[in-house]
This record gives structure tokens, C-alpha cells and sequence, in this order.
């Protein structure tokens, strides 16, 4: 039997975590890289971050990013995700196994010896038959088992755990196993009850677990108990270990489950690819607990475990090359704008003008146009375009202005506001009939403004 030698060694499961900022990438398939382990996030420039609840990164037009797992650990997570945008076992008895215990199995050879040779029934040899139950109840025992879970949590024992794998030959295994179990019968009704077990074969048998004392029942020592090599016959050995298939059952499920997941073990996944999108994308990935293996933690492989789950959240947000923002403003124009009224002249009414002062105070709703380069909290700059939406008043502003401490701000521009006029076919100084014959209409008059701007935090 083969005893795997792994006390001391542990495996690693990795992940990176840091900000991708896309915007700086020529390539239009950019990747973010999570290390799980490290708790670190790295950019398409391998710009390093935590791994935190939420990193942010920008993503331009006709760009696709790939968020990738750099180091998976089926054995002990899952990830999901899900992306939300806003204005991402027991098996038979036979299982498949990885190869390499084969060319071991192979190197045993039934020595026989005692009073009787081995019992060989349509290819079953016993003494091999003992060999192949011994690999996989030893491989798949707890202890075993633990170690492997504990490799998985440190870098750099991928490989080494893996070979270890790779050795057991999972497949031949399983294959064997399956063979074996469909020939036992037969092998049972075949020999007869009075043929003995071959000494060495007891011997063997009596050094595995599995044989020197009944996983169904502790407390039974089993065969092994009695010191007469020759009491235990091949017919009593083929019914234990007909007895004992569920158990072997479980334990090649548990080593397929093993085989499949450390084959996985920091192979890069992509846990989400992405294309650009004017909204912004919040891609949450969950990190769950793996609980097929749940009854084979230590304490250290528990509490490894845990600090690693949760959700966190990875934002892309779009490019923009301005940024915006609505802010109500204090308007000074320097605009006139006439009343027309009529006064009583004798029997008719004079159409008179009244014009008002060059300065005109308003308020206005402000769209301030910050460029990147421009954004400086202390002392920047912005263009602004606003409205006045009072009725027959409205004015429409273009400008620029500075802003202080991202406070205060100060502009000026040019302003288009209605301004009152009279009617077709009227005149200043013309008389009418009656006052209500006087019509105005409104149009836009072109002039200069300075505008004042406040945001209180």
C-alpha cells in the first residue's frame, strides 16, 4: 500500500485583487485579475489593489474586460456572480480516477505461502484484491484527506499537490474496484468454504485498516483478532468485503471529487467578460463555502476557509472624458427689456416705452461641464450651459467660470433672453382706439451676463 507523505506540505489557492483601469489600456480586451488568497485585485497594467467590498474601474467605448480568477480552489470555494447595471456524491462504487497507482499496483505480487495457495476465480486474485481495497480506503482517509485541504490553502504546492494526486490513478481505481465488485459473487460461490486465506495475504489484509477492524462496526476487531493465520478463509474474506462496498462507495466518490477539483486547482478562470456600456456595471462575486468536504476540516482549514467568504463588488464605470453636474446659480445680465403701455391722449391712446434698468437679476439652473484636466478641487475650471424658464423671460446661457475649493463658483458668458416687442403694424408713439388693441410679443435678445454660484456641503 502506498502512504502518501504530505505532513508539513500545504497548498495554495491564489486570487488577485486591485483597480483595472481600462481607460489606460491601447487593448480593447482588457482583464482584471483577482488572487483570493493574497485578498488583492490587479488592473490590465497589473496595478495592484485590496480586494475590497467594492473596486471601481473605467472601461471605455468598444472595450470588453474579462474578470479572472487567477487561482481557483474547487476543494474549499465557488464563485458566482452577478452583474447588475444602473443608470455580472456519493458515486458508484466505480468511479473515474487520475492514473498513476496502476504501474504501483503492478509492482505487488501475491507471494502466497501457508497451507494453501491464493484463490484466483475468473481473474480475481485475492491477494491483489486486498491491495486495491487498502489504496483506496487509505487514500480517501480522513487524515489523508485533511492534509490534501490543508496543502490547498498555500501557494506554491499546487504541483506538488497534484502529482500526489495524479499518483493514486483515481481511474484504475475505480475501474478495478468496478471489476472487482462485479466478480465477488461469483468468487464467493466458487470457493469453497474451507479453503484458507494464503498467510501472506492475511498479512497483508491485517495491516490495512480496512480489513484489522470493521469500519461498519468498531467495536468488531474482525478476523484479524484471531492469531491462527489459517482460520480466516477466502470465502469469509469475499463476504467482509461484500459487506464493505458501501464504504468503498463512498470513499471513490470522495477520491473522483478529489482528482476533478485539485486537476482545477489555479487553473485561471474567467469568472465574467463584459463589454462597455454607458451605465455603469456592478459585477457582485460570491464566495461561497465548498461542503462536500466540510466532515474533513481541521480547524485551520475551517478558519481559512471563513475569512475568505463573502461577496464584493467589482464597478465598471464608463469612460467620460467630462464630468457634469446640475447647480443652481445667481444671474446678473446685462440685457434691457422694454414694457410697451398705452397713455390717454384726448379720445385715443398713445402705445409709450417704458425701458427697464441694463442689469437684470435671475436665477438659473446651470449645467457645469468639467473637462479631466480642468477638475482640480482647489482652483478649476468648467464651461456651463443654464436656462431661466420664467414665462416670456426665459434666458439661455453659454459660458465658462472658475470654481474655489468646489464651493464657490464665479463665470460669465453669453446670454440670449426674451425681451418684450410690439405687435405687427404697431408702433412707439402710435394711437389706437382703445388700450386693449395694444399687442407684444417676445423675442430673444442677444447680451453678456456674470453669473455666481454656491454649494453648501
Amino acid at each position: 500500500m502506498l502512504k502518501l507523505r504530505t505532513a508539513g506540505l500545504l497548498l495554495a489557492c491564489a486570487v488577485t485583487a486591485a483597480p483595472l483601469h481600462a481607460a489606460q489600456s491601447s487593448d480593447p480586451n482588457t482583464t482584471i485579475e483577482i488572487v483570493l488568497r493574497d485578498g488583492k485585485i490587479f488592473d490590465s497594467s497589473k496595478k495592484e489593489s485590496a480586494w475590497a467590498a467594492s473596486n471601481s474601474f473605467t472601461l471605455r467605448g468598444g472595450e470588453r474586460v474579462s474578470l479572472v480568477l487567477k487561482d481557483p480552489n474547487p476543494l474549499l470555494f465557488s464563485l458566482s456572480t452577478v452583474t447588475v447595471s444602473t443608470a455580472t456524491e456519493e458515486s458508484k462504487a466505480a468511479g473515474d480516477f487520475a492514473k498513476a497507482v496502476a504501474a504501483v499496483l503492478g509492482g505487488f505480487k501475491n507471494k502466497g505461502g501457508g497451507a494453501a495457495a491464493a484463490c484466483v476465480i475468473e481473474g480475481v486474485d485475492v491477494g491483489q484484491a486486498i491491495r486495491l481495497l487498502g489504496d483506496i480506503d487509505s487514500h480517501a482517509a480522513p487524515e489523508n484527506v485533511t492534509s490534501l485541504l490543508r496543502m490547498s490553502l498555500n501557494a506554491g504546492s499546487s504541483s506538488t499537490l497534484k502529482q500526489a494526486v495524479v499518483a493514486y490513478d483515481v481511474d484504475g481505481l475505480s475501474r478495478r474496484g468496478a471489476e472487482l465488485y462485479g466478480k465477488l459473487p461469483a468468487v464467493a460461490a466458487k470457493c469453497l468454504s474451507g479453503s484458507p486465506l494464503a498467510v501472506e495475504d492475511r498479512r497483508v489484509a491485517c495491516d490495512l485498516p480496512l480489513f484489522r477492524k470493521n469500519p461498519l462496526d468498531p467495536k468488531d476487531p474482525g478476523a484479524c483478532a484471531d492469531p491462527n493465520p489459517g482460520t480466516q478463509t477466502v470465502r469469509e474474506f469475499v463476504m467482509t468485503t461484500l459487506a464493505l462496498q458501501a464504504h468503498v462507495d463512498a470513499a471513490t466518490a470522495i477520491l473522483r471529487d478529489l482528482a476533478r477539483d485539485v486537476a482545477a486547482l489555479d487553473v485561471p478562470a474567467t469568472l465574467e467578460t463584459r463589454p462597455y456600456s454607458l451605465e455603469r456595471q456592478t459585477v457582485t462575486v460570491s464566495v461561497k463555502p465548498v461542503a462536500r468536504y466540510e466532515k474533513f476540516f481541521d480547524d485551520g482549514v475551517r478558519q481559512s476557509q471563513k475569512k475568505l467568504l463573502g461577496d464584493h463588488g467589482v464597478v465598471l464605470e464608463p469612460y467620460r472624458p467630462v464630468h457634469v453636474k446640475l447647480v443652481p446659480a445667481f444671474i446678473i445680465g446685462f440685457i434691457t427689456n422694454p414694457t410697451f403701455s398705452t397713455v390717454r391722449n384726448g379720445s385715443s391712446f398713445v402705445i409709450t416705452r417704458t425701458d427697464s434698468p441694463a442689469t437684470a437679476y435671475d436665477v438659473a439652473a446651470m449645467l457645469e461641464i468639467t473637462p479631466d484636466r480642468w477638475s482640480e478641487p482647489t482652483f478649476g475650471g468648467h464651461f456651463q450651459v443654464g436656462v431661466s424658464p420664467k414665462k416670456d423671460e426665459v434666458g439661455l446661457y453659454v459660458g465658462a467660470g472658475i470654481t474655489i475649493e468646489r464651493v464657490v463658483g464665479l463665470g460669465a458668458g453669453f446670454m440670449w433672453r426674451q425681451v418684450h416687442q410690439l405687435g405687427p403694424g404697431l408702433s412707439e408713439g402710435q394711437s389706437l382706439a382703445g388700450p386693449e388693441l395694444l399687442k407684444t410679443e417676445t423675442r430673444f435678445r442677444p447680451g453678456w451676463y456674470v453669473h455666481l454660484t454656491a454649494q453648501l456641503p
